[in-house]
């Protein structure tokens, strides 16, 4: 928190910010001072150092955290990280293939106040907080630590999620930040996902229900 704005540790922070807060982040380094190993408990990920300098998160196949300004990155990409409202990890694979996490923790919401909510574009808001609501048992809680995970496709036209809890909430972020255009076309496009089509389909036809009725 007291390094310079240009360091390398505080562009690392400002990254890990996005998905967890500092307070939750545990940090080692090597004999030389660099970072070595990250661990972030709540959400179930660690990173560790790898030989081409990058920080390897383990579980996914050689991606690293990509620590590169995100102004520098195309229009496409930037458009995909938009859907997440500011709270999203992006990860980079040696040969250029992308990835998003976020945590399954944090629950969007819109910031009060502001411009009419249809001219409102400002990222979203994130309680990660673990106290329970009157409405929401301990068991509950504790299931909804981790992460979601989400490919970037080659195309760099969209984004697949792990599973159907990670497409929700990416359903979710983009009804707060008012894409209902997109909440609508992928109600259609997430049931050919996989597996289970009737799950799917009645999850995703759950979901635009309730924010119908809302």
């Amino acid at each position: 928190m007291l390094s310079s704005s240009t360091s390398p540790l505080r562009r690392l922070a400002d990254i890990l910010i996005r998905v967890e807060d500092l307070a939750f982040v545990l940090c080692w380094a090597d004999e030389g001072g660099n970072v070595a190993d990250i661990e972030l408990p709540r959400l179930g990920l660690r990173f560790k150092a790898n030989a081409r300098g990058g920080l390897e998160c383990l579980g996914f196949s050689g991606l690293c955290v990509a620590c590169e300004d995100l102004s520098g990155l195309s229009s496409r990409v930037q458009q995909l990280l938009a859907q997440f409202g500011g709270a999203a990890m992006l990860l980079k694979g040696p040969d250029g293939e992308l990835g998003v996490v976020c945590s399954a923790l944090q629950r969007p919401r819109r910031p009060g106040g502001g411009p009419y909510p249809l001219e409102w574009v400002a990222p979203l808001v994130f309680d990660r907080s673990e106290t329970t609501s009157s409405h929401t048992s301990p068991s509950t809680q504790k299931q909804k630590s981790g992460h979601y995970f989400f490919g970037i496709h080659p195309s760099h036209c969209y984004v697949s999620a792990q599973d159907l809890a990670a497409e929700l909430y990416r359903l979710t972020c983009c009804w707060l930040m008012h894409r209902y255009d997109e909440v609508w076309r992928l109600r259609f496009e997430t049931i050919t996902m996989s597996g289970d089509v009737k799950i799917q389909y009645f999850g995703i036809d759950q979901f635009i229900r309730c924010i119908e009725q809302s």
